[in-house]
């Protein structure tokens, strides 16, 4: 059988990326930067608890169960598909849809400028934090906006770099970040009266399954963005060994944290008067219970460093996927332009500086940095989940125009887009009051101008329509697979794309 693992990137990998500049480590860091931990467990426990109680760890063994089933999806296209178009490159080819490219360029481009958005202005909440754990002071609204642009430009310089710098970095930092988290938690269970083992956690005494449910819808939103290390596939060490497994791979590294936060911080504040449900920083509150606030205090700005490490994940993320969509021709030309010395997509770079920038400097006029925050962090929610559904669908299109049909992959499709879709219904029934329903409405607003995009087009030009299509399908993909080491047969020509 030939090694349809270790071929050299496809032919549509836009040229000009440094091939095999990215280490299984390097990939590594930036999908677990992007999916960001330490941010997990600094904002997320608190709303899972106020919906699962005892139960908040087995939310977080469904998430990772229906997170894994996505990450089984994509690690699987990812095995015959190169590109830095990672979720854009892989719907539209399993699905055979143009309306899916259109739908999931858009949604992962708005993603990836969205989600860095929400990082800097988590950022700035969470240095604030640090500085008042530290009792160095309080920052001003405007104070906390300036530290956020200059954290925002340091990660966008880092984009433009080569990219195992950054992505080594990124790793770095949540190691760091999630070492000193595991040494607070670990100081918890050494403290606490009532002993390690509560049997009330781990029987989820008191919880419903309603409840565990709707705790987990947190978990996988806490895990979005665990495929972007798929958007450096074409500049990966033998992409279609290394990017199935880091992608599989962060998601149980970030699990096991997970659950360890889950069951800790739930025991941490149990007989102390307090609920977990209404902490604004639990990891901070535990660290003053259990007097051990300097170790606070190292979280809290290893949280804001996580916030900044995810910035420039996400930003990794955006300029990739902008990259492939313009050399696919439909966005500038000049956007897939690529620095010849550090390989970067710097025009891209560029502009989502500007756009990322603009939209803060409206925002910080308008809402505080905590409402901007939430509202834009729920609203990536919903496209994540949009994107997770699509490609879940598009790994039974795979399979299904493979020669070789994997039954597992099916089946792991089918209950990965079943996952997506009960946290959208749950989402969307009943449907949250204003100003809870501003995320929701801009997310259909986005979803719905993208096929709105996507009709005019069509009606224009058919053509340019087509455009997400010109990429190899999965027959191609195994018909073109020569023996190991050969390159790949180049992308079907546009009309047989098009039909």
């Amino acid at each position: 059988m030939p090694d349809t693992y270790n071929r050299p990137a496809a032919p549509d990998a836009p040229s000009g990326l440094h091939r095999g500049a990215v280490g299984r480590l390097s990939l590594l860091g930036q999908s677990v930067a992007s999916i960001g931990p330490s941010i997990g467990a600094a904002a997320f426990f608190p709303f899972a608890f106020a919906m699962a109680g005892n139960a908040t760890w087995i939310s977080v063994v469904i998430a990772t169960a229906a997170i894994l089933l996505v990450g089984t999806c994509i690690a699987y296209i990812a095995r015959h598909r190169v590109s830095p178009g990672a979720l854009y490159s892989y719907i539209p080819a399993g699905l055979r849809s143009a309306a899916a490219g259109y739908l999931s360029g858009i949604a992962g481009l708005t993603l990836g400028l969205a989600a860095t958005f929400a990082c800097v202005f988590g950022f700035g909440i969470y240095f604030d934090a640090f500085l008042q754990e530290a009792n160095i002071g309080h920052l001003s609204s405007g104070q906390i906006a300036w530290i956020d642009v200059l954290a925002f430009l340091c990660a966008a310089g880092l984009s433009v770099l080569e990219i195992r710098i950054s992505t080594r970095a990124l790793l770095a930092v949540e190691i760091v970040s999630m070492t000193a988290i595991t040494a607070l938690l670990i100081a918890v269970l050494a403290q606490h009266r009532g002993g390690v083992i509560s049997h009330q956690i781990l029987a989820g005494h008191g919880a419903g399954i309603h409840g565990i449910v709707l705790g987990a819808l947190f978990f996988i939103l806490g895990f979005g963005g665990f495929e972007s290390a798929a958007a450096l596939s074409s500049e990966a060490r033998k992409p279609r060994r290394s990017v199935p497994l880091v992608v599989v791979a962060s998601v149980l590294i970030v699990a096991g944290f997970f659950v360890l936060n889950a069951y800790v911080q739930v025991l941490g504040f149990q007989g102390t008067g307090s609920s977990l449900a209404d902490q604004a920083f639990p990891l901070a509150s535990l660290g003053q219970i259990y007097h051990v606030e300097w170790l606070a205090t190292i979280v809290a700005l290893g949280v804001a460093v996580s916030f900044f490490s995810c910035m420039n994940a996400f930003m990794n993320y955006a300029v990739r996927m902008a990259l492939q969509i313009s050399r696919d021709g439909l966005l500038p030309s000049a956007l897939g332009r690529i620095h010849p010395r550090t390989g970067a997509p710097y025009v891209a770079s560029g502009v989502a500086v500007v756009l990322v920038l603009a939209g803060f400097a409206v925002s910080v006029a308008t809402v505080s940095q905590q409402t901007m925050f939430q509202d834009v962090s729920t609203f990536n929610g919903y496209l994540f989940s949009l994107l997770y559904l699509l490609v879940c669908l598009a790994a039974i299109g795979w399979v299904l125009q493979s020669p070789h049909r994997l039954v597992a992959i099916i089946i792991a499709g089918i209950l990965g887009a079943a996952s997506m879709g009960a946290e959208f219904y749950y989402s969307l029934v009943p449907f949250p009051a204003y100003p809870a329903s501003v995320p929701l409405i801009v997310f259909l607003c986005v979803a719905g101008a993208a096929l709105l995009t996507y009709g005019v087009v069509r009606v224009c030009s058919p053509a340019a329509a087509a455009r997400p299509l010109h990429v190899q399908s999965p027959a191609d993909s195994g018909a073109a697979a020569g023996p190991a080491g050969q390159p790949d047969a180049g992308p079907r020509s546009s009309s047989a794309a098009a039909g």
